[in-house]
């Protein structure tokens, strides 16, 4: 498992394994973003170009909203740590005051880095309605690229 080191902390990513509670949290940080619906408009066949705007879009919906450091709180577990509500409420009052410009970088990359990973677990099944009438084109399931990459780090 790779080490997140932010503010001299050391953090773990998301993994298969997250309670509920954790995937509930970070369900409402993206749905509260607006960046879901950015997610839910992309279709299977989406193109490189579409996938790397659709990419850059949930970022800046992410960072105007305000939620980016919740969401990262949601994302991440200290390193010995169990992930709790509390816990993640607390980083991200922490990850606000950040100055390093690395780690800026680096919550920038992890936020979508991690975003990636949560869908690929599992989560595109969340994006619609439960009472949508058509759930056959729920979101896809995103691939890495360089647009995460890109958008991630330029942003601050």
């Amino acid at each position: 498992m790779e080490t997140i080191t932010i503010d001299g902390r050391q953090f773990h990513g998301i993994t298969e394994a997250m309670t509920a509670r954790q995937d509930d949290f970070i369900l409402a940080q993206l749905r509260r973003s607006g960046s879901m619906d950015v997610f839910a408009a992309l279709t299977k066949d989406a193109t490189k170009e579409q996938k790397e705007a659709a990419s850059d879009e949930m970022f800046n919906r992410i960072v105007e909203s305000g939620r980016k450091y919740k969401l990262l709180a949601g994302l991440l577990t200290e390193e010995g740590k169990k992930w709790t509500q509390a816990d993640a409420e607390a980083n991200a009052l922490r990850f606000e005051e950040v100055t390093n410009t690395e780690d800026k970088l680096t919550m920038n990359r992890e936020v979508m880095r991690h975003v990636v990973l949560f869908f690929r677990f599992g989560a595109e099944f969340s994006t619609t309605s439960p009472n949508s009438s058509s759930q056959s084109d729920a979101a896809p399931v995103p691939q890495e690229n360089a647009a995460v990459e890109t958008s991630a780090t330029s942003a601050q």
